[in-house]
């Protein structure tokens, strides 16, 4: 509460663009009486203050009237920065909501190679081994894919795989030129799986579902209870998702039973 009495107070002066403390000024005070009213559910404040970082991160425009990418990406560059404040274990539920809106801020860059150093970035900064900061990391993909659903899909298909590794004089060893965030990585994989189909245009899901996103789940059920506890997740979502794509009929439905 303290907090949004803050940013309500600095809204006239946080920026001499006039856009923003407009738009503080507007929604603030409505956040202000709900926090006020006792009634408080989390999932329902956290979708405001998701609606809201959003209109921020959108509400600057080019001259030629598109959305300032560039004021998008500040925004999300300054929240990947922040997530590092929120380390201590009884700050969790934070940094699980801080890293979803990472790619909420960050979807609305179309450049992708910076969206692809998102991707890394907020992979490197989950602590993969818990479940809270799982979600926040696979909701976070979700939002990305929701614009850049194939490079997504992509990452998704090299994280859940097991390690690669290489051959030398018949020994294993790791693959040096992938990127390894421990096998528990891959239990954030799978739940991204069902935020990405969550998220997606449907249009594009119709053609990635079967191909690219159920393969990668087929076979949790054998891994350690992490890997299966987020395999069953992600197929609960991806069965959400699924609703959203108009005639769509899962073709490999019985070997999923």
């Amino acid at each position: 509460l303290h907090i949004v009495e803050a940013m309500l107070a600095l809204a006239p002066v946080v920026t001499e663009d006039p856009v923003i403390p407009d738009l503080w000024t507007e929604n603030l005070p409505q956040m202000v009486e709900y926090l006020k009213s006792g009634g408080f559910d989390q999932t329902k404040w956290e979708d405001v203050c998701r609606k809201l970082l959003l209109s921020t991160a959108t509400c600057r425009a080019t001259p030629e009237g598109l959305v300032d990418e560039a004021w998008a990406t500040q925004l999300a560059d300054t929240l990947l920065a922040q997530l590092s404040t929120y380390s201590a274990p009884e700050r969790v539920e934070y940094k699980r909501f801080a890293l979803a809106m990472v790619g909420v801020v960050a979807s609305r860059s179309s450049d992708k190679a910076y969206v692809g150093s998102v991707v890394e970035a907020l992979l490197e900064n989950s602590d993969h081994s818990s479940s809270r900061q799982r979600e926040g990391c696979a909701r976070a993909l979700g939002h990305l894919a929701s614009a850049h659903t194939d490079l997504v899909l992509e990452r998704l298909s090299r994280l859940s795989a097991p390690a690669k590794t290489t051959t030398w004089f018949g020994m294993s060893r790791p693959d040096p030129n992938e990127k390894s965030y421990g096998e528990l990585s891959r239990a954030t994989a799978m739940l991204a799986y069902g935020y990405v189909t969550l998220r997606s245009p449907p249009s594009l899901m119709s053609a990635r579902l079967e191909p690219h996103i159920l393969p990668a789940l087929a076979s949790f059920h054998e891994a350690k209870a992490e890997l299966k506890e987020a395999g069953l997740l992600g197929l609960t979502l991806i069965g959400r998702g699924i609703k959203r794509i108009p005639g769509y009929i899962l073709r490999p439905k019985p070997s999923f039973m």
